[in-house]
């Protein structure tokens, strides 16, 4: 029962969408004495003519170009209707905003009408009993439908050889009841392509847009996209153009999808807004987020250089046009040529379809919505095992060129013809990251980026290339350079360029006519860095290493080294197991250092003078007490030493003695530093060498050497002075 409700819904649907137009008003109304509504039949001959249908022959007969007066009386009618209903049932009535079928307003079969929820879906109810499918049109008073009058043809014939071909239809969430059997059988009777409404404002997305573009690609027809559009400002062209293309993504369309600019909302009329800037606002930001393959429909009254819609700025190319004839459109009276397409009936049967339904139909002129070969794209393309780059691209007047392995010429030289799009595929087993390019594009710019075989460019827009950038990310990057060149109108073959510099030209309008492009393994070696002393050739401090690229120019700054002078930065061209080696001269120390110890079982022992050793090493010998003298700078020399059993004993300087004699107790730590010039110019330095430990490392400017709390002696020290 629900199947059949459904099914008889949806055809029903269609019927008041698309009426039979045999010289007749059809009005909707309400038969006040029945609960089931009927439909009222006004003929057109008892009528006169108000208005034609905006984009229809002047070739109408005189019946066929009047008007029924039913519909003003209708439309007062209805009007005085809609007073008379009460707020709940107006709330019934309320004008569906979110939902509007392509060429409602295109065809010129509604002018005047604002589409409501009851006058474009009419709502059927089914008794309980399920065998019983009586079903009874309910329609309130206050939503009567006045469709104009036509000599349209209603009922053409997909088997009807006189017709102008039959490319491609549009369908939208009125044809929800499409089944793969339907798409199946369409591409048998010759159907090459479908056009699928989206998205509308930036409120409403066909909630079977998914199932239908599966459906369509699944029999094999090309899957064309459009958005109806409301905007009436460049900000807000292009936010629908973002929710049109947000959707997009989400489904999964590719960036070389057509995109369709639905422009007939009244919204749109140029009396609020120039629909031209506006369009083109809503293409360039469809543009910008990837999608460059954009045509704008329209009626036929909107299309003029002086109209609404002007092709010197939109280009004729880009617009898919709507008009019905009064008479039925023949394929030896083509309108339209020069443009894209061309919608020249609503009303075509299709045979073999799960519903009899008409269905929208379109002669597609330049193969924008059914291209003759529809190409694979390079992202199903295999890479051979060793890892082979991939790349095509498309020429004008040649279209999509075969692929070309790596570093093969794509394009052409010599014959002044523009490329407009390329694309590029590269992956290798066990290496992450892509292979990422972008394209800068007559009268657009540079557009976003893409990746893994995707299009970059634009197609059957006669749109040249005039630059591109390539470069690789993730681990590829790691290991190769993508190295590309173009060949440019009036220069001819430019250098090479790599990994995401310019190859072309921006602002000359030069056309890029062909392009090479290859990987190059980065080779990568060990660089070693030393640091000695440029005198003695002494290492003073512990080598650094890094890894650069075999080929490759690198500077190399050597590091800070207190007391030495730094040397300056070396810049060299890395070959393998580069060594660099800086070479350090010391900064002269004008102060003269000298130092003494007292050693258990020795005593005093003789003066040294800076950096060697006092004290014993090896000899188990505790050092008891010691003094340090310092002259030719002025400012003084500040020590003090911990003894066992006593601590830290009092700082003092130049001289004096630190420790004890006589009382046989060892040193166990001791700090030094400086003041005055002294401390200006220079750092002290100090290392000891303890029980059970040996030498520890250098200490300086008061920090402690030795150890507290363990009971281990002194054996022996240095010290020294380093310039600052």
């Amino acid at each position: 029962m629900k199947k059949h409700k459904r099914l008889i819904y949806q055809i029903l649907i269609l019927v008041i969408l698309f009426p039979i137009f045999d010289g007749t008003s059809y009005i909707l109304a309400d038969d006040a004495s029945n609960s089931s509504s009927s439909i009222s039949k006004s003929t057109a001959e008892s009528s006169t003519s108000e208005s034609e249908p905006a984009d229809s022959s002047t070739e109408a007969s005189s019946t066929g170009s009047s008007a029924s007066e039913s519909i003003s009386d209708s439309t007062e009618e209805s009007k005085n209707s809609e007073e008379a209903t009460t707020s709940e049932e107006s709330t019934d009535d309320e004008t569906l905003s979110d939902n509007i079928p392509l060429g409602f307003y295109a065809s010129g079969k509604y002018e005047g009408v604002e589409p409501t929820v009851k006058n474009i879906e009419a709502i059927y109810e089914a008794q309980e009993e399920p065998e019983n499918t009586n079903m009874s049109l309910k329609v309130s008073s206050s939503n009567r439908l006045t469709l104009l009058s036509t000599d349209t043809p209603d009922d053409l014939s997909s088997s009807d050889t006189s017709l102008p071909r039959k490319d491609f239809i549009d369908i939208a969430s009125y044809q929800s009841w499409m089944t793969q059997a339907d798409f199946n059988q369409l591409k048998k009777l010759g159907i090459k392509g479908v056009c699928i409404k989206l998205t509308e404002g930036t409120s409403y997305k066909n909630p079977y847009a998914k199932t239908q573009i599966a459906m369509a690609k699944t029999a094999g027809l090309v899957v064309s996209t459009y958005h109806y559009s409301r905007f009436s400002s460049t900000s807000g062209a292009q936010s629908e153009a973002n929710y049109y293309t947000a959707y997009a993504k989400e489904l999964g369309l590719s960036t070389s999808t057509l995109m369709v600019n639905d422009a007939e909302d009244p919204d749109m009329n140029p009396t609020q807004v120039d629909a031209t800037i506006t369009s083109l606002a809503f293409k360039n930001q469809l543009v910008a987020n990837g999608y460059s393959n954009v045509v704008h429909y329209c009626s036929a009254s909107w299309v003029g250089n002086t109209s609404y819609m002007e092709p010197q700025k939109l280009g004729a190319e880009n617009f898919w046009v709507a008009q019905y004839l009064y008479g039925k459109p023949s394929s030896s009276n083509l309108l339209h040529t020069g443009n894209a397409a061309w919608q020249y009936t609503s009303q075509m049967y299709y045979s073999g379809l799960s519903v009899t339904a008409p269905i929208d139909t379109s002669i597609d002129y330049a193969g924008r919505f059914t291209p003759s070969t529809v190409a694979e794209p390079i992202a199903d393309l295999k890479p051979s095992t060793n890892g082979q780059l991939q790349y095509r691209t498309h020429v004008s007047s040649i279209g999509w060129q075969s692929v070309v392995n790596s570093p093969n010429t794509a394009g052409t030289t010599g014959q002044q013809l523009n490329m407009e799009a390329f694309q590029i595929a590269y992956s290798e087993s066990g290496v992450s990251g892509d292979i990422v390019y972008s394209a800068h594009v007559q009268d657009v710019g540079w557009q976003s980026n893409v990746k893994n075989g995707a299009i970059a460019g634009t197609t059957g827009q006669s749109l040249r290339l005039e630059a591109l950038k390539i470069s690789l990310t993730g681990e590829l990057k790691n290991k190769y350079h993508v190295v590309y060149r173009a060949h440019v109108q009036d220069i001819g073959w430019q250098d090479w360029q790599q990994d995401g510099a310019i190859a072309g030209t921006t602002g000359q309008d030069k056309r890029v006519e062909a392009i090479q492009v290859k990987l190059v393994p980065i080779e990568t070696t060990t660089v070693t860095e030393k640091f000695v002393d440029a005198t003695t050739g002494a290492q003073i401090s512990s080598n650094v290493t890094s890894t650069k690229e075999v080929g490759t120019t690198a500077t190399f700054t050597p590091i800070t080294i207190t007391g030495y002078n730094t040397p300056a930065a070396q810049t060299v061209t890395i070959q393998k197991n580069q060594v660099i080696t800086h070479k350090y001269s010391a900064k002269p120390v004008t102060a003269v250092l000298k130092y003494s110890t007292h050693v258990q079982n020795i005593g005093w022992q003789s003066e040294v003078t800076s950096p060697k050793t006092a004290g014993t090493t090896g000899l188990s010998l505790r050092l008891e007490a010691m003094k340090i003298n310092i002259s030719g700078d002025s400012g003084n020399i500040i020590y003090s030493t911990h003894v066992q059993d006593v601590g830290w004993q009092n700082e003092v300087s130049n001289g004096a003695v630190t420790g004890t004699s006589g009382q046989e107790k060892r040193l166990e730590a001791i700090k030094i530093r400086l003041t005055g010039e002294l401390q200006s110019k220079y750092h002290i330095y100090y290392r000891v060498h303890v029980q059970d430990i040996g030498w520890q490392d250098w200490q300086q400017d008061g920090a402690i050497a030795g150890t507290t709390g363990q009971s281990k002696r002194l054996e022996a020290i240095e010290i020294k002075l380093v310039a600052k």
